[in-house]
């Protein structure tokens, strides 16, 4: 794959790493960004979703990177909603201040999703689905 690097009006580190080519230093620091955002959103009130198609973060890696591990839900897949759909209730219950997706979503879902969080005050950011937890 080559490099990839999305411009969006909300852009998230997460986008970054979801493509395989990018270097492991690259990739490295933009997982740096990723917690470090984590750990601003986890100092609010609210809930760091992670949809059941991610890769769930160890307790260990949320808290070297001082992310609150008591506000963070590795959400169980929905029998009834597809992925886009439970994001979508997320966003709107505004219980959450950040919601992390898989990429598989279509990029005209993403963007929506995207909108949609920032409407309502929720960071949403989607990663490779298929890629080892989160380093």
């Amino acid at each position: 794959m080559i490099p990839a690097h999305v411009k969006a009006q909300h852009s998230s580190p997460l986008t970054h790493c979801a493509f395989t080519s990018v270097s492991r230093e690259t990739k490295s620091s933009n997982e740096e960004a990723l917690f470090a955002k984590m750990a601003l959103l986890s100092n609010q009130y609210q809930w760091l979703l992670f949809t059941a198609q991610t890769p769930r973060p160890s307790a260990k890696q949320l808290q070297q990177h001082n992310v609150c591990c008591d506000r963070v839900i590795h959400m169980k897949a929905s029998n009834q909603m597809t992925e886009v759909e439970t994001v979508e209730k997320a966003i709107r219950s505004k219980n959450a201040s950040a919601i992390v997706a898989s990429s598989s979503i279509d990029q005209f879902s993403q963007q929506y999703l995207r909108t949609l969080g920032m409407r309502f005050q929720c960071e949403v950011f989607f990663i490779d689905a298929n890629s080892e937890r989160i380093h």
